[in-house]
């Protein structure tokens, strides 16, 4: 068996490493937008060359991804594990000024979002176009093709199939999603304070992101560290349960497991047993391993 010094497993890492960054800046210099940045943990992601245009947004959460052509209008908030894949070199994918992409929604093909939009938590877009100030409900998708005007509302788990026109103020819910009815005014104004919530709580990210790295120091501080670790500890203080609880005995075997809770033909093994509930159950995995 080989053996491989630490110190220089380590060297080797750190060199490549670097190498590969490098490698990774040359290569993307003659980017059409923007250069590669050397982060590798940023969610820009370039493809084939192309950059996202994203220096107007508001807020990108650090956990989205947002990769090739994709376009960015100003005080756009990309909101967590969203997904933006900008695959189409001739068709970017455009969202407007003052829109948001809500939490776990996923934007594919080339999809064109207007101004002061929200596409809420969990939704699917793909190769659509999407008017100003349109609220898209949760968990809805609209398919290829699909066209939704200037101030409608698709009501939450809604899929709009292929090809469907949705003119301006209508309000549309189903699967498939069909016409419900117009937007009244007390509707508008309603999808209008949820997309400016929606807007307000992406600049609160991006301000609480700025406030965190300032006041990081130096990284390997020692001081910073033992403070973190503190911060770390009394927060997980604040949510541990109170001292003193009177727990059933009927509900502690549910809370460590019993190594010796089999009948004495199994053996006292230090394993799991498969059913809490009648442990002397047969399992499968000890018969074949004959350790019955």
């Amino acid at each position: 068996m080989s053996y491989v010094n630490p110190f220089t497993g380590s060297l080797a890492f750190y060199i490549k490493d670097f190498g590969q960054r490098m490698v990774y800046q040359a290569r993307w210099n003659t980017s059409r937008r923007r250069v590669y940045p050397v982060n590798r943990h940023m969610p820009i992601r370039v493809w084939k060359k192309i950059m996202p245009d994203y220096k107007h947004a508001a807020f990108i959460a650090p956990n989205a991804n947002v990769i090739g052509n994709v376009v960015l209008g100003s005080d756009v908030g990309i909101m967590y594990h969203v997904s933006i894949r900008g695959m189409a070199a001739n068709s970017p994918v455009r969202v407007g000024d003052g829109s948001v992409i809500g939490e776990r929604s996923t934007l594919m093909g080339y999809p064109s979002i207007g101004h002061h939009s929200f596409i809420d938590t969990g939704c699917t877009l793909d190769s659509c176009e999407v008017g100003n100030n349109v609220y898209i409900g949760p968990g809805s998708a609209v398919c290829i093709g699909c066209v939704i005007e200037d101030g409608c509302i698709l009501a939450a788990g809604s899929v709009l199939q292929q090809d469907v026109h949705i003119k301006a103020r209508e309000i549309w819910a189903g699967n498939p999603a069909v016409k419900v009815g117009d937007v009244t005014q007390e509707q508008a104004e309603e999808a209008d304070a949820l997309i400016s919530h929606a807007g307000e709580l992406a600049k609160q990210n991006a301000e609480a992101m700025r406030l965190h790295f300032a006041e990081m120091p130096e990284i390997f501080d020692y001081a910073w560290f033992v403070k973190s670790c503190q911060q770390i500890e009394a927060r997980q203080k604040q949510v541990m349960p109170t001292e003193g609880r009177v727990i059933p005995v009927e509900a502690k075997r549910f809370l460590q497991p019993r190594v010796a809770a089999r009948m004495p033909a199994y053996g006292l093994r230090a394993s799991q047993p498969s059913n809490r509930m009648a442990p002397w159950v047969r399992n499968y995995q000890d018969a074949w391993s004959g350790n019955v």
